[in-house]
């Protein structure tokens, strides 16, 4: 930010600032106004030697860009105007001198440059400089160069900033923009995606400080209509001067909201405070207090508190639960206490490849009283060495289970077993081993008890805050992370260099800096026992069941082969992951489909763990039912017990309970759940590690009802068979686990089994066998017998279905795909393909991840011609309709196999999830000539390798843009993608050699395919012509509308958007509706109109709304209710107030595919019902930005 000639002029930085912390924009036009003086410490002190250390890389990084372009194109040339144009050294201190090499950047542009570095974006109020504008056959592309390893959205809005100039000064510009990052590596930015947020959020920044510059007074803490982060050096600054509720540890900027509204506004007001405080818990609300008393007597108002000798501060703790001391484990002479060292500026050689674990450091029980605990450095200096010290530490950590059974390791914060997560997915090594430990509550988390049993009166509770408390002493030498990474980027320049001693030396210090952690966390524990000790309990939780013994469980016989089959094709993969050729990927990718579906579940069972081992009250969950006591109703009420009867052997029981249930709540009519118990209540149930806890997995939701805050919950619970019941209440109801991959990994097993069969080898390279599956994982083509080829553009407009049919006819082990957007005829083209083949004999299998995914499809293929007798599938579970296809079972003489056998000689269609094809006994002989993947752009690539072995070919048919495959797993190559999604590679629409790409829709207004084509689909999709076009809609235009209403605190539910849906239903209705060209007209019902609800509280609301309005025709639902339905209106309503209230987040909230589905639904027009607050935030990650900037596209003119 700068004023020139009394003009204010904005930068990139002003714009992103602005959107994260507008009291700090405020704040910085002050200074340079000269309003007033900054506070103590708003100000950034000098850059430390991270900083430093990063602004050093981030200039060499850009010279050799620079290099690397002078030696592609040369330097410039004048008599050409040829060449790289270097503006680096001209002044731009003044308007007229940033005039002038605007004047000079735009004139190098103009003549010819093939590079222009340092161009000036000047143009009165906003000023920045490109590093790098490369002119290309699309127009001239924005490049800045970033040392950061991924795009960051503050670097992506720079990139928009400059597109936007350049656009604004007539320069044509390429569709995407560039950030080279340190790591080697570009990432690329549709500009249509990021303008929107730019301009929106430069407007907002434009319009705040025009209006705060001619207030003529300096901004403020009280400052009304100002966003605050909280965080910066600003607001810190502000905090401490006004002594803000800020300042006490733990408290959320909603409760300082409801404080802060009850007119307690500083630290020192609320530790002063008594009585209730509306919307504030009892039990809360004396925590905040208790909290904030300590810290003012740390740190009084009149000046500093007491001090240490050497100068720290003189830190109080109180115990306000000794019970959550006891729940420690006891000692172990085989204790660990551990702790990571880290460099997330790392670089390897992939592109994701950054950030490495460098130091994982131990110390141990000493033999005696009085010695030092030993310590242990584990170092990692590449990947391939991390990769080997997580094998050596599970294993160190296992044999000394084995030696000290009731051992744990201790770590402060949950940093180390996510990393320890985050480590075995990537790769994928030590899962087991790590899961046994997390299972069995060895990892336990310090801090957990420190929350969970004291205050202390710091302000923040990390170790190093608490260290006071039990060190006579600070550090000296290496003493933060920030400086252990700076010591360890120096070390590793000074081994490149060969100065060893000096490189050992420097490994040292950042040694020594890891022990002081680890000690730290022992004394810390050895504090807590003597508080302990003090309120007189005992640490006795955490009694980890025995080990198997000395010796570790041997692997199964079938676990050995497994990993035999997984190393062999790792091997044959090789250990260059950067440089794979397309035949090694496609074999590291069946590896890893191995033990997808173990990693899929492992998540799940390791938070359910992770749950049980904190306090009840803590948990937080879409599905977590914690039930309550209000106004004065018991929390839980039990029926008695129904014994079983007849040939039954179970009991059940219904329960009711009343809970304030999470925002976005999964708990509805239906779902499954787990029940938690205290111990000892049934010997059936699972326990915890460290058995404090007990869950039973027999319980449904039979209703609930909610009033207000409250809801009331009827569940039935079953018991196992045999038991008789217990008296009990539960505790809480959590998610359940559900792990059904047993079969579709037998699957994978087999397909692995056959490709390892079959490898061969040329040279160092391997030789695979000839099968569809490993040309998708190759993402190669098509293979087409000798004579056949692909159909040209002009076949394919001719007959679509005559061209699909013809390729599919010519495929020779291989797979094709078909991409069809939303009304553009995917089904019926697939289903008259399909029945093609079955009149020239082929034997086809439909799959789908859902049976009402493959049951649409069937439908369609006995409408096309197939006989309801060649068509077969078996009907989901409880499902007695009748359907248009032969019905088949379990029983002998109606199975798949009877189907098969038959079939024999002729064609038909076989239908079914995964689970039918996995089994090898619904595999005709010789395999089905073709699978169909329905939907292939949600069903999993790990899902298609577990039923491709039943085929010839594979045919995917579905399109990745809309809902998105969801996955729990990390997994070391992404199987978990969808297998449609991994065929085309980052594009938005199937490019044309791999497959065909349905571009013309039948059912979307071009006003309305229009925007959604540019949303999600490169603009590659149009309605067909004379057709979506004639369609009208009397009164209303066509396109995507926008209706703002205003609302706040609103998460999941907002009834001013159900009347606002009312209203739009009400304009609809009774309006004249023309469907086509040479349709009459008839009037418009309440039918016409679908309603998407991004939330199903939201759906209620709005479905309880329509009712009253004597609208029941009109449909409601979510998103995933619709994909494949449409109506000539559709309704999305966004339900949230602003990213604040977002229950599962903006990225959920604007998701591009969800938002996607939901728009085109609409045949004439879509309407966009949202509070205007919901769009004005700065997402996060670069892609939440182009998700939002692409939301915004949909209604503001680009």
């Amino acid at each position: 930010m700068r004023i020139l000639d009394d003009a204010l002029v904005l930068s990139a930085s002003d714009v992103t600032l602005g959107a994260t912390c507008e009291l700090a924009l405020c704040d910085l036009l002050d200074r340079r106004l000269g309003r007033a003086p900054a506070l103590p410490g708003s100000e950034p002190a000098d850059a430390d030697a991270m900083m430093a250390r990063a602004a050093v890389l981030g200039e060499a990084h850009e010279q050799r860009q620079l290099e690397r372009l002078r030696a592609e194109h040369g330097a410039f040339d004048a008599a050409t105007g040829r060449g790289v144009v270097e503006l680096p050294g001209m002044p731009g201190r003044t308007a007229a001198e940033l005039t002038e090499r605007r004047e000079a950047s735009f004139g190098a542009l103009a003549g010819g440059a093939d590079v222009v570095f340092q161009a000036e974006m000047f143009d009165g109020t906003f000023s920045g400089r490109a590093d790098f504008l490369v002119a290309s056959q699309d127009g001239w592309v924005v490049v800045d160069t970033k040392l950061a390893r991924r795009a960051k959205v503050t670097a992506v809005l720079q990139l928009a900033a400059y597109a936007h100039a350049l656009q604004t000064a007539g320069v044509r510009v390429a569709p995407e923009a560039v950030l080279l990052l340190g790591d080697g590596t570009e990432s690329r930015h549709r500009v249509d995606d990021v303008i929107p947020v730019y301009l929106r959020r430069r407007a907002r920044v434009e319009a705040l400080l025009a209006e705060h510059r001619a207030s003529g007074i300096a901004v403020t803490w009280q400052s009304p209509g100002l966003t605050r982060c909280g965080a910066c050096d600003v607001c810190e600054a502000w905090v401490a001067h006004e002594r803000d509720l800020l300042l006490v540890a733990g408290l959320r900027t909603t409760q300082r909201a409801r404080l802060v509204a009850a007119g307690i506004t500083t630290i020192d007001e609320l530790a002063a405070s008594d009585g209730p405080v509306p919307g504030l818990a009892a039990g809360m609300l004396t925590t905040l207090r208790a909290q904030a008393r300590l810290q003012v007597q740390q740190t009084p108002p009149d000046g500093p508190g007491p001090l240490l000798p050497d100068g720290r501060p003189a830190v109080v703790a109180e115990v306000f639960d000794p019970a959550v001391l006891a729940q420690m484990p006891p000692r172990s002479a085989g204790d660990l206490y551990f702790d990571f060292e880290g460099d997330p500026l790392w670089v390897g050689d992939e592109p994701d490849d950054w950030g490495l674990e460098y130091l994982w450091g131990m110390v141990a029980e000493p033999a005696t009283d009085g010695e030092a605990p030993p310590f242990t450095a584990l170092w990692a200096h590449d990947r391939a060495s991390e990769k080997k010290v997580l094998i050596d530490f599970l294993e160190l950590v296992t044999a000394r289970r084995a030696q000290y059974p009731d051992m744990h390791v201790y770590h402060y914060a949950p940093y180390e077993p996510a990393a320890l997560k985050r480590l075995a997915g990537r790769h994928g090594v030590g899962e087991d081993m790590l899961d046994d430990l997390l299972r069995a509550g060895v990892l336990v988390d310090l801090f957990a008890t420190v929350r969970g049993a004291l205050r202390i009166s710091q302000p923040s509770y990390s170790i190093k805050k608490l260290e006071p408390l039990y060190t006579p002493e600070g550090r000296e030498g290496v003493t933060n992370a920030a400086d252990s990474i700076v010591e360890y980027a120096e070390a590793c320049a000074l081994r490149e260099a060969g100065q060893t001693e000096a490189y050992e030396h420097r490994l040292d210090a950042i040694a020594e800096y890891n022990a002081d952690d680890c000690v730290s966390t022992r004394d810390l524990r050895l504090w807590l026992d003597a508080r302990a000790a003090e309120h007189g309990v005992v640490p006795s939780g955490g009694q980890v069941a025995a080990h198997e013994g000395a010796e570790p469980v041997e692997p199964t016989p079938e676990a050995l082969h497994l990993a035999e089959i997984e190393a062999t094709l790792l091997r044959a993969a090789g250990d260059d992951t950067a440089h794979r050729t397309p035949d090694e990927q496609a074999l590291a990718m069946l590896a890893a489909g191995l033990r997808f579906h173990k990693r899929e579940v492992r998540p799940a069972w390791w938070e359910h763990f992770d749950r049980l081992l904190t306090p009840v009250d803590e948990w937080t969950s879409r599905s977590v039912v914690r039930p309550g006591s209000y106004d004065g109703a018991p929390a839980v009420i039990a029926e008695p017990w129904i014994p079983p009867e007849g040939r039954k052997r179970t009991s059940t029981r219904q329960v009711v309970l009343r809970a304030e249930l999470e925002p976005g709540s999964d708990v509805r009519p239906g779902t499954s759940l787990w029940a938690v118990y205290p111990p000892g209540v049934d010997d059936s149930f699972g326990t915890a590690g460290d058995g404090t806890l007990t869950w039973h997995t027999k319980v449904s939701v039979d209703d609930v009802e909610t009033h207000g805050a409250i809801s009331t919950i009827t569940v039935t619970e079953t018991t196992k068979a045999n038991v008789e019941g217990w008296s009990e209440n539960p505790l809480a109801l959590v998610p359940e686990v559900v792990d059904l991959g047993k079969q579709p990994a037998a699957a994978i097993l087999r397909l692995a089994e056959r490709v390892v069969a079959g490898l061969g080898s040329t040279g160092d390279a391997p030789v695979l066998p000839r099968l569809a599956v490993l040309d998708l994982l190759r993402r190669v083509p098509p293979r087409l017998r000798a004579g056949a080829s692909f159909p040209t553009a002009a076949e394919r407009e001719v007959n679509l279905v005559d061209a699909i049919t013809r390729t599919v006819l010519a495929l020779e082990d291989s797979h094709l795909a078909v991409q069809g957007p939303p009304g553009t005829g995917k089904t019926y083209t697939g289903s008259r393909v399909v029945a093609r083949l079955v009149a020239e004999g082929w034997k086809v299998g439909v799959v789908g991840q859902s049976h009402a995914v493959v049951e649409n499809m069937l439908a369609g293929i006995v409408k096309a011609g197939v006989p309801r007798e060649d068509v077969g599938k078996k009907n989901a579970t409880g499902d007695s309709d009748e359907h248009p296809w032969t019905r088949l079972t379990d029983s002998a003489s109606a199975s798949v196999e009877a189907f098969l056998a038959d079939h024999e000689g002729r064609g038909y269609v076989v239908g079914g999830t995964q689970w039918t094809f996995c089994a090898e006994k619904n595999v005709p002989h010789g395999g089905y000539d073709l699978l169909v993947v329905d939907e292939a752009g949600q069903f999993a690539l790990a899902g298609t390798l577990a039923v491709a072995g039943a085929a010839r070919n594979v045919m995917l048919l579905g399109d990745p843009q809309q809902l998105p495959q969801v996955t729990q797993g990390t997994h070391p190559e992404p199987v978990d993608t969808s297998a449609l999604g991994w065929l085309m590679d980052g594009h938005a629409t199937l490019p044309d050699h791999l497959g065909f790409f349905l571009a013309e829709s039948w059912r979307m207004h071009p006003a309305v395919c229009g925007p959604v084509s540019r949303l999600s689909y490169e603009r590659r999709l149009h309605s067909r012509p004379d057709v979506p076009e004639h369609r009208s809609l009397v009164g209303t235009a066509p396109g995507v509308h926008l209706v703002e209403v205003e609302h706040s605190g609103r998460a999941t539910a907002s009834p001013e958007e159900a009347a606002a849906v009312v209203d739009v239903v009400r304009d609809v209705v009774g309006a004249v509706w023309i469907p086509g060209k040479d349709d009459d007209g008839r009037a418009a019902t309440d039918a016409d109109v679908i309603v998407v609800a991004a939330y199903n509280a939201q759906v209620q609301l709005v479905r309880e709304a329509l009712d009253a309005a004597g609208f029941s025709g009109t449909r409601v639902g979510t998103v995933d209710r619709f994909q494949g339905q449409e109506a000539p209106v559709a309704v999305v309503s966004f339900a949230t107030s602003s990213a604040e209230e977002a229950a599962r987040g903006m990225t959920f909230l604007l998701d591009r595919h969800r938002v996607n589905v939901a728009v085109s639904r609409a045949q004439h027009h879509a309407v966009l019902v949202r509070s205007p607050h919901l769009v004005d935030h700065l997402p996060t990650s670069p892609a939440a930005l182009a998700d939002l900037g692409a939301f915004l596209g949909l209604t503001d003119p680009l």
